[in-house]
């Protein structure tokens, strides 16, 4: 009962902010939206920080993001507060000032009214936060990719209030088919970084941002990935699961695939050109591995089936299994988890099952055994590049009775790595920066350096 009303209050809390920051953008008084900020900020209750004092650190709350920020602040409590404010409250005072005329992708542009709206936008952010340091205290604001659109004119707005502003950049496990386009999307499209530092999970992305010009060499820290840090705790300390569990992280058909704007090609399709003009996708296999998942449940009852969604993708991949299975029930020995973060599920599996995603990498480095279909029709092999290439430290299959063979034989001798392989650590480096489950400490430096002022070219005003 108590849960219920706490979360009703809090939703009220976060309703009256957000109406509060709309009629302060409206009617021109910055000091209406402070306070809306102010009440939309939360403390974590997984972070070892301080709720209150002037030093603080703003995080500009996302997916994934926000574990990884949990993680740098999970051993060692902070000398400052740490705060989280939902993103959607600065795209309040961006859909007001640039009304939807811009995106991630076409921020840039040559019309002289949408770029003095933009500097009307600007002004407002910057006025807010010359109120927010007076009234409350203000050190840094972290976001989470250097591209979204209603936090360019925030990063110009910080440099002049001597509000460090940097970028924990979460986008960075990219398959070497989408090397050069990155490149290009970033120098074209993005083009420059108007804050003060950044960081990485690898050295690929440092090395991709530095050619692009989206920030000068020495302010890109490559740190890794900090919410990995859990899995590897978890290899050391997780006991063998008492259960057979299969858990699935069901395939995007567009894994890896996404294009981004570049110039003078327009927005390439979610998926991969072939030379004769038609779109490829993992569709096919993605049909083959769910037929051979449906097919073990069937033979085998006494095996738990986890089917787990990607957040924002799940009812396209809840249909593609449940037009596999031909009705529109699954097995009762099928469990499918649509929303929510997949890697608390690595604890109770046996082996898991994924393509193209961060949740195999996770597993990985939790030490629990992974299979990477490679189950590729025609189509798919000439998209081959776009596949991580996670061989060594994974079980490949390239057939139906290949997949089947390996998930029943990872059933019947279940193991959990203690010490993980060459092959299980070069992919963790080259990826996610993290075989050695210390990137929290590398992300709680880089953090702390933004709240004392000591990263990126700006000196403190």
């Amino acid at each position: 009962m108590f849960g219920k009303v706490k979360t009703g209050l809090a939703r009220m809390q976060s309703v009256f902010a957000s109406t509060m920051v709309e009629q302060g953008v409206r009617r021109g008084w910055p000091v209406v939206v402070v306070i809306g900020w102010r009440m939309a900020m939360q403390p974590s209750l997984k972070t070892k920080a301080r709720k209150f004092g002037r030093k603080k650190l703003i995080i500009l709350s996302k997916s994934a993001g926000v574990e990884d920020i949990e993680a740098a602040f999970k051993e060692k409590k902070s000398h400052y507060a740490v705060l989280f404010l939902p993103r959607s409250i600065i795209k309040q005072s961006g859909w007001f000032y640039l009304g939807g005329r811009v995106s991630d992708d076409t921020y840039h542009s040559n019309d002289s009214v949408l770029e003095s709206d933009k500097q009307k936008y600007r002004a407002h952010l910057s006025c807010v936060l010359a109120w927010f340091k007076r009234l409350f205290g203000l050190s840094a604001i972290v976001q989470f990719n250097v591209a979204y659109w209603a936090e360019r004119e925030l990063a110009a707005a910080c440099i002049s209030q001597g509000v460090r502003f940097v970028a924990a950049h979460k986008e960075c496990n990219w398959s070497p088919a989408l090397l050069e386009s990155r490149e290009i999307y970033y120098r074209d499209s993005v083009r420059r970084f108007g804050g003060d530092a950044v960081s990485v999970y690898n050295l690929m992305t440092k090395r991709i941002f530095e050619r692009a010009g989206l920030i000068d060499e020495g302010n890109v820290e490559v740190v890794g990935c900090p919410r990995l840090d859990e899995s590897h705790r978890a290899r050391l300390h997780v006991s063998l699961p008492t259960k057979k569990t299969v858990l699935y992280y069901l395939i995007d058909a567009k894994a890896g695939l996404r294009g981004f704007r570049c110039k003078d090609t327009g927005v390439y399709p979610r998926g991969a050109i072939l030379p004769d003009g038609s779109v490829a996708d993992w569709s096919d296999m993605i049909s083959k591995v769910n037929d051979t998942v449906l097919e073990i449940s069937a033979e085998r009852p006494d095996i738990q089936f986890i089917c787990k969604g990607k957040t924002g993708f799940s009812e396209e991949q809840r249909s593609a299994l449940l037009a596999a299975s031909g009705t529109d029930k699954l097995p009762e020995n099928i469990k499918l988890i649509c929303d929510g973060v997949g890697h608390k599920l690595l604890e109770i599996a046996t082996v898991v099952i994924g393509f193209n995603t961060t949740a195999v990498l996770e597993a990985m480095a939790a030490g629990v055994p992974v299979i990477i279909p490679n189950i590729f029709s025609e189509s798919e092999r000439k998209i081959a590049g776009f596949a991580h290439d996670l061989n060594d430290g994974a079980m490949v299959p390239t057939t139906k009775k290949e997949l089947k063979s390996m998930v029943l034989d990872a059933v019947a001798s279940p193991k959990r790595y203690k010490h993980l392989t060459h092959g299980q650590k070069a992919p963790l480096d080259r990826l996610l920066g993290n075989s050695d489950g210390k990137s929290g400490a590398r992300m709680r430096a880089f953090l702390d350096k933004a709240v004392n002022g000591e990263l990126g070219p700006h000196q403190m005003i």
